[in-house]
C-alpha cells in the first residue's frame, strides 16, 4: 500500500466520486492522502483531512536546517509549509502561493528581515508578519504595526506555533 496518495482534482460531480474512493484507500492502510484543489495550471491548494483549504505558512530563513524543522513540525501541524532561504524572492512567493502568514528571521544573511518586512507590510498591509530572532529581548521596535508578532528562535517551536495562531486568528480586512 502507498504511504502518501496525492489527488488533484477539481471537485467535479466525477473527481467527488473518485475522492470518495481515495479517502477509502487511507481506511485500507495509506498513510496519507493529500489533497489538491486544482485551481489552473499553475496553481493547486492543499485542502486538510478535514475538508478545508490548509493555512499556508511562508517561512524565510537562510539555515536551511530551521527551515527543514519548520517544515517538518508544521506540516504534522496541519500547516502548508511554504519555505526558501532567498528572502529577495519574498514579492514573488507571496504573489504565487498566497499564504495566510509571513515569517521572517531577523538575520537572513547579508539581508536583515526587518527590511524586507517593512517593505512586504507597504505591498500586503494586512497579511500577518511574525519576526524570529534568537534575541527578542534586544529587539525594539519602532514601528510597532510592521511585525505583528515576535517569536523566539529555537528548537522549540512552541513560542512560534503560539504566535502563528494568533497571527492566523487576526482579522483581515
Amino acid at each position: 500500500m502507498f504511504d502518501k496518495v496525492l489527488y488533484p482534482t477539481d471537485f467535479s460531480d466525477v473527481s467527488k466520486k473518485a475522492l470518495a474512493y481515495l479517502k477509502s484507500m487511507k481506511n485500507a492502510g495509506a498513510k496519507q492522502v493529500i489533497i489538491l484543489r486544482v485551481i489552473n495550471e499553475k496553481r493547486v491548494e492543499r485542502i486538510s483531512e478535514e475538508g478545508g483549504l490548509m493555512k499556508k505558512i511562508l517561512v524565510f530563513d537562510d539555515e536551511e536546517a530551521i527551515r527543514m524543522l519548520y517544515e517538518l513540525e508544521l506540516s504534522e501541524d496541519g500547516y502548508e509549509v511554504i519555505s526558501s532561504g532567498n528572502a529577495s524572492m519574498w514579492l514573488e512567493l507571496i504573489r504565487e502561493h498566497r499564504p495566510q502568514v509571513v515569517v521572517m528571521d531577523k538575520k537572513m544573511g547579508r539581508q536583515d528581515g526587518l527590511d524586507i518586512l517593512h517593505q512586504i507590510r507597504r505591498y500586503f498591509p494586512v497579511l500577518p508578519l511574525v519576526l524570529c530572532t534568537a534575541h527578542p529581548s534586544k529587539y525594539i521596535d519602532e514601528n510597532p504595526r510592521m511585525v505583528d508578532f515576535l517569536a523566539t528562535k529555537t528548537s522549540d517551536l512552541k513560542d512560534l506555533k503560539e504566535k502563528l495562531r494568533a497571527a492566523l486568528s487576526l482579522p483581515r480586512h
